[in-house]
Order: C-alpha cells, then structure tokens, then sequence
C-alpha cells in the first residue's frame, strides 16, 4: 500500500480517536487486509467483510450438519 494513502488513514483515525470515536466500521473495503493495526490508533475496527465471511461460514457449517446426506 502507498505510504501517502496509509499515513492519510492514520491521519483520520488519529483525528476521529481525538474527537471521541471509539470504534471505525470498515464496510466495503478491503482496508483491514491491507493495513495494520496500528494505523487505527487502538481503535476497534468492525470489519463488514470478516462478519460477512464469519457468517456464511456459519450458515454453511448449520446446512451441513442439519442435512439428511
């Protein structure tokens, strides 16, 4: 990742961190595989593609349990 991308996301986080946030939802991105955590200033990040993927994951798991195969 360019540097001048990654340090204008640790410029924002750090902003949003002073003004009081406490947590970023990273929807439609692909910024969590692409930056570390420290970028975010301690932050907690809700990732939109881990939840989504952690669900389907689930939901495939119940199908394959619950199945008469």
């Amino acid at each position: 990742m360019p540097n001048a991308l990654k340090q204008k996301v640790c410029n924002i986080s750090s902003r949003l961190k002073s003004q009081g946030c406490q947590a970023i939802i990273l929807a439609c991105t692909e910024l969590p595989a692409l930056l570390d955590d420290e970028v975010y200033h301690g932050l907690n990040i809700i990732d939109s593609n881990a939840i989504l993927a952690r669900a389907a994951i689930s939901a495939t798991k119940n199908n394959i349990t619950g199945s008469t195969l």
